[in-house]
């Protein structure tokens, strides 16, 4: 667990080969947990290693097709190669196994493509499922991403620093966020979390 999780500090700070050195004798320790088999995919969509990512959330779901994560990463890391059918394929799947993040990965590719009447539909449906649960704000990030609304994306981004949301110490090496980068409010949030 603690080479596990110094790799994905190492991770968050864009220090990807230290990563992968811990996560690796992590899954050299574990190699059946699906949550160390992910960030090593993770470390590799992270590095911008589209193939390398994908054929490890391949292997995690041969492991089980039910782990919501791996169809969740393997929709951003298909997303980002512009692979639109299967990405969306892969974030219904995670959609389907209930996973909030699934449905703003699913919005995300469905505007990327070009649908984004089907992301203004689960713009609703996630708004809906956030009265009755918890929904992270990085679901509704994706989703406004789609829409190409950047306004929302920022004052979303800031909630998720004030509410201390997990995901933000990743946001400078998230790469569905790389269109937000040249954005002034973008170096401001970096700024903040002391990640420039």
């Amino acid at each position: 667990m603690a080479h596990h999780w110094y790799g994905v500090y190492f991770t968050a700070m864009g220090r990807h080969d230290e990563a992968l050195r811990e996560m690796k004798r992590a899954h050299e320790l574990d190699p059946l947990s699906l949550m160390i088999n992910l960030n090593i995919g993770l470390v590799y969509l992270n590095q911008r290693h589209y193939d390398k990512a994908l054929d490890e959330f391949k292997k995690i779901i041969e492991m089980d097709q039910t782990f919501s994560q791996a169809h969740y990463q393997m929709a951003k890391a298909q997303g980002m190669k512009e692979m639109y059918e299967e990405a969306i394929g892969a974030a219904r799947k995670a959609h389907s196994l209930g996973l909030p993040w699934g449905t703003g990965a699913l919005g995300w590719v469905y505007g990327l493509s070009g649908k984004k009447d089907k992301t203004k539909e689960l713009l609703q449906e996630l708004e809906e499922l956030s009265k009755k649960r918890y929904v992270s704000l990085a679901s509704f990030i994706g989703l406004y991403l789609g829409l190409g609304d950047l306004d929302m994306v920022f004052e979303i981004f800031e909630k998720a620093y004030e509410t201390r949301e997990p995901h933000m110490p990743f946001l400078n090496v998230t790469p569905e966020w790389d269109p937000l980068r040249s954005d002034p409010r973008f170096r401001e949030l970096l700024k903040k979390l002391n990640l420039e």
